[in-house]
């Protein structure tokens, strides 16, 4: 695909950056036009701005985090390579987790509750996570195991993270509509008188399922554990907890 986007001289703008700059601002335009639409608004319009330049800052941070720590063999050949986040290399369940870690905190300290603020955030992770996933396609991060399945894509930019010249599974194509199709579940379930952490709860378990199902899709290199990749642990118990909240609320 085009993991540059333009170059001029030594100056490059990453595909991978940009759609990740428009995945956070478009995720958040959706979630101020939700507080604005909310008849039982759980903060403010200032609130939001500033939690959520929290969560980007601590989604990228735990995002990169657990992708050194996957990978912490080279970073500690070439540390200067852990900054370098214009390569790619965000991981993201290590962005999520710190995201809810977070949550927690800001959920007590103002007095809200937990899983409403889920149910708030989570429409928008989805939509802004399917626009992510379209920049792992142009930089070839995330990429598929071969196959010659008619959707099956190739990769013929040196640049790409991808293997090039086969056909290979569009795993980054997967996910995108897969967040996507869980983005419109959870804005319709947003817009029903639900209990709380209804949303939340859908959001994990659909999407812990649906992770766990493509991984086994993926080729990029990630460490395993028992024939499962860390982000396939990951979702299961992603899922577990989103079925337990669901238990709980009924």
């Amino acid at each position: 695909m085009y993991p540059i986007l333009f170059q001029y001289g030594k100056f490059k703008i990453y595909s991978y950056g940009v759609f990740i700059a428009c995945a956070f601002t478009i995720s958040f335009i959706y979630l101020l036009y939700s507080l604005n639409k909310s008849i039982n608004k759980i903060f403010s319009e200032n609130a939001l701005y500033t939690l959520y330049i929290y969560i980007m800052i601590i989604s990228i941070l735990g995002s990169r985090l657990l992708y050194v720590i996957m990978n912490l063999r080279y970073f500690i050949l070439n540390p200067i390579s852990i900054y370098q986040l214009w390569n790619g290399g965000l991981i993201y369940y290590g962005g999520l987790i710190s995201s809810i870690m977070l949550c927690v905190i800001y959920s007590y300290k103002h007095n809200i509750s937990i899983l409403q603020l889920g149910d708030f955030l989570v429409p928008g992770l989805s939509l802004g996570h399917s626009i992510g996933r379209v920049g792992c396609l142009f930089s070839g991060c995330c990429y598929g195991k071969p196959s010659n399945v008619p959707w099956s894509i190739i990769f013929n930019n040196t640049n790409s993270f991808a293997m090039t010249g086969k056909h290979l599974h569009p795993t980054q194509i997967y996910e995108a509509v897969m967040n996507l199709c869980i983005f419109v579940i959870l804005h319709f379930y947003s817009k029903q008188h639900c209990k709380s952490g209804t949303v939340f709860s859908i959001y994990l378990v659909l999407y812990g399922i649906g992770r766990f199902i493509i991984e086994f899709f993926r080729c990029d290199f990630r460490i395993s554990f028992v024939n499962l990749s860390i982000a396939q642990i990951i979702s299961i118990f992603i899922l577990i907890f989103g079925i337990l909240i669901i238990c709980k609320r009924q």
